[in-house]
């Protein structure tokens, strides 16, 4: 009977760690989401493929995200909040590409002709 007790208080024990676990892992897998987003809207930002204002939207969205993760890590408990900047911005920019594309200067700024598809280039 003691042995049974015994298994359980480890079983209770190991599912406890692996919870703990999956919520490092998801706030990992965020603050890395955060820098690449950085990344992206920085490159966005220089190569002008979107308005200056929308890619600094990003910017702020994935540094917000960033920070506020990286703070959840720590026990802030701001870690979801943090996210609907960068959210709503992977929204809008989503319906903006469908829309409107990227921009026909930055592409030309990038080397590339800002010919449709299908069309000869130069």
């Amino acid at each position: 009977m003691k042995a049974a007790v015994a298994d359980a208080s480890f079983l209770q024990t190991v599912s406890g760690l692996f919870a703990q676990g999956q919520v490092y892992a998801y706030d990992i897998g965020m603050i890395t989401l955060g820098v690449s987003g950085l990344l992206l809207c920085y490159t966005l930002y220089r190569a002008k493929l979107l308005p200056r204002l929308v890619a600094g939207w990003g910017l702020i969205g994935y540094a917000i995200l960033f920070v506020g993760m990286l703070s959840e890590v720590m026990g802030s408990g701001l870690g979801l909040a943090s996210s609907i900047p960068g959210g709503l911005w992977e929204a809008f920019v989503g319906v903006w590409l469908i829309a409107k594309g990227f921009s026909a200067s930055g592409l030309t700024l990038l080397g590339r002709d800002a010919s449709p598809l299908g069309t000869p280039g130069r």
